[in-house]
């Protein structure tokens, strides 16, 4: 068997990386974990657990700006005070669908992707590398009906 090594550190990596993605998921009901970057030219950006979503935003800001441009910046805050001030928050273009989010403002563009998304794709990579790479049309038939109905579930449950 070629690369074994390879798949089972690929293998493990994955796993890993979904255990810690479902502790995180079930910690940021309670407690809002951030990691912040910023950089004086290019803006900021961040990545938060908050409520069972990651949230990645990303701010355009002036390169003279009085705030603080540390490089990184990780903290920890409780989840009830965050939750009230991004429900009072005024984001005029904040479309919501199936947990996904998506605010298309000048400043910040920003995004939230529901966890129960993000923890399939770490199962798939951890058992892919020990699929057969032969598949028969049957199985491929298979495959693309399944998705097919899955996406078509998705249109039909979307709001429009």
């Amino acid at each position: 068997m070629r690369f074994r090594k390879l798949r089972i550190a690929w293998s493990v990596f994955c796993g890993v990386v979904c255990v810690l993605m479902i502790v995180s998921w079930v910690r940021s009901y309670w407690w809002r974990d951030m990691v912040t970057a910023r950089d004086p030219d290019l803006g900021s950006a961040y990545a938060a657990s908050l409520h069972g979503k990651l949230r990645v935003s990303l701010f355009r800001e002036h390169r003279h700006s009085p705030t603080d441009f540390s490089r990184w910046r990780a903290n920890s805050a409780p989840a009830g005070e965050m939750l009230i001030s991004l429900a009072q928050s005024p984001m005029p273009k904040r479309r919501c669908a199936l947990g996904f989010e998506l605010v298309n403002y000048w400043n910040p563009f920003a995004f939230a992707v529901p966890f129960w998304f993000l923890v399939p794709f770490c199962l798939v990579g951890s058992v892919l590398p020990w699929v057969r790479s032969r598949f028969t049309v049957r199985t491929l038939l298979i495959a693309i009906t399944i998705i097919s109905v899955l996406l078509g579930f998705a249109a039909y449950w979307t709001p429009r």
